[in-house]
């Protein structure tokens, strides 16, 4: 099966009503597949993307179908831009046709979040201030800073707060400072490139390569050059180079994934810019020239498609290919990509398609389903944020829970008990008498303790016959103390066999 079988099967739609079908040139279908394919942004990296030069004739117009392919998505439609070249401003009026380029795609009204343009924007807004060339050097240059300062937002007169007690004075000084003199610390640190944090933006346009940057030493000097008056002596074209290049870096910004941003990941379709009525000579095709010209000198991919429809085109480019072959020839084009960029030819990213002029048969008809971006991944969505933290807070409380039951939880009388024997059998152990061997009975200490421990654990004496053998089963004996003999105690003299035969437990060799 060919690459484009999948995405013309979902470029022709169900069988619809005749007034609702499009009227397509032969090849039309395999064009529309071709750009679907382009369109869709890979899962994992980003694909080179061509300038398709399509060649108007007088019985086929693709741009009608081209808008409505592009702009009547059912859910997320794809970010692009529609310009008229007869319709501009004037001839060669490059930054004019950025101007409505960029007003277009910065709309909300793609099914996405709007792309956002750091660089073209300052780029822009500097061509368009005028300094007084009169005045001093160092005036003008104040006069720029300002204006640059202010750009965000024009800041309030305040006066340095009066009255009112020591610590209420210190507290509106503080105050006025940080609202007043700490932004202009700030803004001279990023406009100075001294601070890699702070001023990326600003640090961006003295690493670029067009108008030679380092020559300025600093910004505020580079910015200075790009004011009106001050660039008369610059080349247009490399003005104009500067601004589209800013106007690509900002949408390979807004195109990069990190992994640390989902929001980064629900860009899952290049935005695309069609522009009608382009000619060798006029702005289209100037703007059509110089943004091949920016990605061969700079050596960068942008996520930009751009599709041109005009008369012939460029007298460098080879012979159009048929849209009938327009896969074929997209792939024709990406095998020899690299070895053009690298010999740098002309109309090297020039991919031109012509209505097959051998075909005599009616325009084919068919049903033309309108493009739709690509579902996001499921983890960058914009419900997963709420979803983490709704886990995160319900395993909290539990655990918070769990903790403080078992902390506030009575203990049963048995488990009191069983730790206060516990506690008894610890200390009587640890006040147990200590044993001496009778291996050793020279031993002072071993002889002395024996000899206490005798006198003080040894039984009654038996009176008589009053206790015998078969008497009590305790080894012991007690009788009633004599008159003239006095509480006396004697030990019962008992065989080992007698014991054994009692159950008693035999002598112990250590005392």
């Amino acid at each position: 099966m060919r690459r484009s079988e999948l995405p013309r099967r979902e470029v022709i739609g169900q069988r619809q009503a005749t007034a609702g079908r499009e009227r397509l040139p032969a090849g039309g279908l395999e064009l529309f597949a071709l750009l679907a394919r382009l369109l869709r942004r890979p899962r994992r990296g980003d694909r080179r993307l061509p300038l398709v030069w399509l060649v108007r004739s007088d019985t086929a117009d693709l741009m009608v179908p081209l808008r409505r392919f592009l702009g009547q998505g059912p859910r997320r439609r794809v970010p692009h831009a529609v310009l008229d070249a007869d319709a501009s401003p004037g001839a060669g009026d490059v930054p004019a046709l950025l101007r409505e380029l960029h007003r277009q795609l910065s709309l909300e009204a793609f099914g996405a979040a709007r792309l956002r343009f750091r660089h073209y924007p300052l780029a822009d807004w500097l061509m368009q201030q005028s300094l007084n060339l009169g005045i001093d050097a160092d005036d003008s240059r104040a006069a720029l800073v300002r204006r640059l300062r202010d750009r965000r937002g024009p800041r309030t007169p305040e006066a340095l707060p009066s009255g009112g007690d020591a610590v209420s004075i210190a507290s509106q000084v503080l105050l006025w400072l940080v609202r007043r003199a700490v932004p202009g610390v700030v803004f001279r640190a990023a406009v100075s490139g001294r601070v890699p944090v702070l001023g990326r933006h600003y640090n961006w346009f003295m690493r670029q390569q067009y108008l030679a940057p380092r020559q300025s030493v600093t910004f505020l000097g580079f910015a200075e050059r790009l004011t009106a008056g001050w660039r008369d002596g610059e080349q247009p074209d490399q003005v104009n180079k500067l601004l589209l290049h800013a106007f690509l870096e900002d949408l390979r910004q807004a195109y990069r994934r990190r992994p640390w941003r989902p929001s980064d990941w629900r860009r899952t379709a290049y935005p695309a810019l069609l522009i009608d009525h382009v000619a060798p000579g006029n702005v289209g095709g100037e703007l059509v020239r110089l943004l091949g010209d920016v990605r061969t000198e700079t050596g960068r991919n942008d996520p930009l498609l751009i599709v041109a429809s005009g008369g012939q085109p460029p007298p460098d480019l080879p012979e159009p290919h048929p849209l009938t072959e327009a896969d074929e020839a997209y792939d024709e084009w990406a095998g020899a990509l690299p070895e053009m960029r690298r010999l740098r030819r002309p109309a090297t990213w020039l991919v031109a398609l012509r209505p097959d002029e051998t075909d005599t048969g009616p325009p084919s008809r068919g049903g033309l389903r309108p493009f739709s971006a690509p579902d996001p991944p499921w983890w960058s969505r914009r419900f997963l944020p709420t979803a983490l933290c709704l886990v995160l807070v319900a395993v909290l409380g539990l655990w918070v829970a769990s903790r403080w039951g078992r902390a506030v939880t009575p203990r049963s009388p048995e488990r009191s008990r069983s730790r206060w024997s516990a506690a008894a059998s610890v200390s009587a152990t640890a006040t147990a008498r200590p044993r001496c061997s009778t291996t050793t009975p020279a031993r002072t200490g071993c002889a002395q303790f024996k000899s206490a421990s005798s006198r003080r654990t040894a039984p009654p004496r038996r009176s008589g016959s009053a206790a015998t053998d078969d008497g009590p089963s305790s080894p012991w004996s007690t009788s009633a103390p004599s008159p003239a003999t006095g509480p006396a105690r004697t030990r019962s003299r008992t065989s080992p066999s007698a014991r054994s035969s009692k159950g008693w437990p035999p002598p112990s060799t250590r005392c």
